[in-house]
């Protein structure tokens, strides 16, 4: 790749590009281009685009030399990120969720570890890994160092600690006696001695050169969940299940005093830097600062939109941080409680965070697989952006493109503008998670899927202007309902469930007229094919199936993903089938035969999403890996790659053609250009309607009816001052068991 000397030597310009935005670019998306150097020019641009005029001029030339026709394909944000600009750096050599990290003394060093028992050393200041460490046989729950930084402790639900010295990684010690996971550890100020918790209901206080237990503290009612040691090394206090924290006499393991107030879990204390506070964070969803010696609660720090799971105070003790299932952190001021500055960037919970010694710097881990580096300024506020709040699970466009509507775990649909994404409508009235959402070709029905066993149908054009007008509920499934599907005349509507049926149902009464069964797992997608006479459904028993819609038979099983089968979906033309697992591939089928024609690798996780180009050209894939990739239908060959900053969850074509919409475990949904990628016209399906064969063009959604002669023909929209090419599939679409069917 090449850049435009301008922006190689920012000197040979009267203008020169503001260094610091684009250090800060290239640090973010350094654990990116570490793997994928050849996309640095659209990985650096998708930041510096939202910078200043003067920016912008000098990416000027290189944007348009990059978009001209025969120019190698990339793919452009088009929606501003969901991240603060306090987000430094990002650590993503994890492959599973990270709950455990820790500074070392002198901020040079980061250690980490996750649910495989991996323990991570990094280089604080540019985030390359030193040393991976299979440190124990399951989870690793918590890591810190000791007071000098020669060595770090880990601890996990294997029951055991281990003490390793950093520099080496070498094993010096392994800790036994606990009857349950070790939950939490802490070193003594004179590094020769540490606390751990435990889910054995217990405290213990070893002796690291002997590795034997001095004293085993007991008393809590539930669950041991974190620990800490006041800075003269005479008291420690734990968290526990039982919504506790009890301050500990250290030399005699005397219980000083019990801290109630908590109306869940207690997650997370510490202890502020001069020992007179000890702030705790927990499931209730606030943090709680308490007079060490007399216990008293002086403040209670709500803003948390779920648990907290981690707190620290800074090292002056005047600010303090959190991190919460709400996959946010949040700074607070220590005197009064107030929260001063909300940090987005993570995209799933929150679990651990830690100051550097400085105090200008937070290391903050996470169940999306990362651990992020933020700036710390105190001057700064913030305000959460407008979206959802937690995992986006769906995303679908209407026919012509203008309006999107999405689902999520925050119980909401939305409904926006395609073109600028800002939301109109909010449709409230599920009680659990959103797991699929639909819209008919003109938005005047929007159709979800719920966690509460209901599909809802609604209009989102009437009733309360944040709610929308339910028109029905569809009640049938026993088990959460994950997917659903509109026919291609939208009569009709498909729905997959957890309880391992598909049903039909009338969209115009809401009746149920057809139950599938047959999958031996959860049912998580399903679609109709372009004729509108068959289903196919994807499931945890990895596998796909094929049915008819008239008679509920199955027609057809392929065979060949070894995980989960997450989404499934048909060429506009159904002569193939792509499916997407958790196994990190995409298959393409033949639709006639059940023959796999190519498997698509490259993913690195879980690929959650799967659609198609309207012209059949494209396949294009979504995945926890965060890449957005675009592949050849023809060959099976990866065309582009966009890393984004969140775990892909969901993903839906434009239907022009030049956008797509995908959706993250965040709550962010990004807007994405496809710049310099060939296509050919729209493939569309006639319908018939009242015995006139119909089609309804895709760019000015005019109703055209048509001669039978027409159909398998490539033909341009009569609509005056339209001239949109199109290409009519060889059969139609129209009511089942009536004449809908390959022709």
């Amino acid at each position: 790749m090449v850049l435009r000397p301008a922006i190689q030597d920012p000197a040979s310009t009267q203008r020169p590009m503001n260094l610091k935005a684009f250090s800060q670019a290239l640090e973010r998306e350094a654990h990116n281009l570490t793997q994928r150097p050849e996309l640095l020019w659209q990985q650096i641009y998708n930041h510096l685009q939202w910078e200043d005029e003067r920016t912008l001029d000098i990416l000027e030339p290189e944007y348009s030399r990059r978009s001209e026709f025969g120019a190698a394909p990339w793919l452009r944000i088009t929606s501003r990120p969901r991240e603060s600009d306090a987000l430094q750096r990002v650590f993503s050599a994890h492959t599973d969720m990270v709950f455990a990290c820790d500074i070392s003394p002198d901020s040079t060093t980061v250690v980490s570890g996750d649910t495989l028992g991996i323990l991570k050393l990094w280089k604080f200041a540019t985030g390359e890994e030193t040393l991976s460490i299979q440190a124990h046989s399951e989870q690793v729950t918590t890591c810190t160092f000791s007071p000098d930084g020669s060595s770090l402790v880990s601890g996990s639900t294997d029951k055991t600690l281990c003490l390793w010295q950093t520099a080496s990684g070498e094993k010096l010690r392994t800790l036994s006696g606990h009857d349950g996971p070790v939950t939490a550890c802490a070193f003594f100020p004179d590094g020769r001695r540490l606390a751990s918790a435990s889910w054995d209901c217990s405290l213990k206080v070893w002796d690291l050169a002997r590795g034997g237990v001095l004293n085993t503290l007991e008393g809590h009612l539930g669950f041991v969940s974190c620990c800490a040691i006041s800075p003269d090394g005479a008291t420690l206090v734990s968290g526990s299940w039982d919504g506790t924290l009890r301050c500990w006499e250290v030399e005699t393991g005397r219980e000083l005093r019990c801290l109630q107030g908590h109306n869940d879990r207690v997650l997370d204390c510490t202890f502020s830097p001069d020992g007179r506070w000890i702030l705790s964070a927990s499931m209730d969803g606030t943090l709680r600062i308490w007079e060490a010696v007399s216990g008293r609660e002086l403040h209670r720090l709500r803003g948390h939109a779920g648990e907290v799971y981690g707190c620290a105070f800074s090292p002056d003790g005047v600010l303090i941080v959190s991190a919460g299932g709400d996959q946010t952190l949040r700074l607070w001021e220590s005197a009064t409680g107030r929260q001063r500055q909300m940090l987005e960037g993570h995209t799933r919970d929150g679990s651990q965070c830690k100051f550097a010694a400085d105090g200008n710097w937070i290391v903050s881990a996470s169940t999306d697989h990362t651990l992020r580096v933020w700036r710390v300024d105190p001057d700064q506020t913030s305000t959460k952006q407008d979206g959802h709040a937690g995992r986006v699970n769906a995303c679908a466009y209407t026919q012509d493109g203008s309006v999107y509507v999405s689902g999520g775990d925050d119980v909401t649909i939305r409904v926006g503008n395609a073109a600028n994404g800002e939301i109109a409508e909010v449709l409230r009235g599920h009680t659990a998670k959103v797991w699929d959402c639909v819209i008919t070709a003109g938005g005047h029905q929007v159709v979800s899927a719920s966690a509460d066993r209901t599909l809802r149908v609604w209009d989102p054009r009437s009733g309360d202007s944040r709610s929308g007008k339910v028109q029905h509920i569809l009640k049938g499934h026993s088990h959460e309902v994950l997917a659903c599907a509109l026919s291609p005349d939208e009569a009709w509507l498909v729905s997959g469930s957890a309880d391992r049926t598909l049903r039909l149902w009338d969209l115009s009464t809401g009746k149920n007229k057809q139950v599938f069964t047959g999958h031996q797992g959860e049912v998580t997608a399903c679609a109709f094919s372009p004729d509108g006479a068959r289903v196919l459904s994807a499931s945890g028993d990895q596998t796909l199936r094929l049915w008819d819609l008239a008679t509920g038979e199955c027609l057809r099983r392929f065979l060949g993903h070894t995980d989960f089968v997450y989404d499934c979906v048909f060429s506009p033309d159904g002569t193939y089938i792509v499916s997407s697992s958790a196994d990190k591939n995409l298959k393409i089928w033949d639709t006639a035969t059940g023959q796999v024609r190519c498997t698509l690798q490259g993913h690195r996780d879980e690929v959650w999403s799967c659609t198609v180009s309207f012209d059949g050209r494209y396949i294009y894939s979504a995945s926890w890996d965060t890449s957005l990739r675009v592949w050849s239908a023809a060959t099976g060959s990866e065309l582009a790659v966009l890393l984004l900053p969140g775990m892909l969850q969901c993903l839906a074509v434009h239907p022009g053609g030049k956008h797509l919409l995908c959706g993250d475990t965040g709550g962010g949904l990004h807007r994405i250009e496809l710049v310099g990628f060939e296509s050919g016209p729209p493939i569309v399906t006639a319908v018939e309607r009242d015995g006139a064969l119909t089609l309804r063009c895709p760019a000015c959604r005019q109703l055209h009816q048509l001669e039978t002669a027409w159909l398998g023909q490539e033909i341009i929209c009569p609509t005056r001052n339209c001239g949109t090419g199109v290409r009519i599939n060889p059969f139609v679409a129209g009511s089942i068991g009536g004449r809908a069917g390959w022709l």
